[in-house]
């Protein structure tokens, strides 16, 4: 747990906005949330292919949009590992090799 807490950490000294004011959602609040969600979404490098200088802003685009604004590929989001099922009576040498 302690390298998730460095790792928040990490991240949170680079986003721009940490903290977003309550407001009546109108379509110009909801706009500058969103400007604000993208420009903490610029600071984080993204080593996923296909990017370019855009970051994580993919994140906050549809696909459509997406490449209708940058001219690039819709983003493969990677694909987790399935977890592996642990039966209730291994040993810890048999789990480690499960995980692996």
């Amino acid at each position: 747990m302690k390298y998730f807490s460095s790792l928040i950490a990490d991240l949170s000294a680079q986003i721009t906005h940490t903290e977003f004011d309550k407001c009546v959602p109108t379509f110009a609040t909801i706009r500058e949330v969103q400007k604000k969600f993208e420009e903490n979404t610029e600071c984080i490098d993204c080593s996923l292919p296909n990017i370019g200088t855009f970051a994580h802003i993919w994140l906050t685009k549809s696909p459509e949009e997406w490449t209708r604004l940058t001219n690039l590929p819709q983003v493969q989001e990677p694909q987790q590992a399935s977890r592996p099922i642990i039966p209730s009576s291994a040993t810890a040498a048999r789990i480690a090799q499960l995980n692996q």
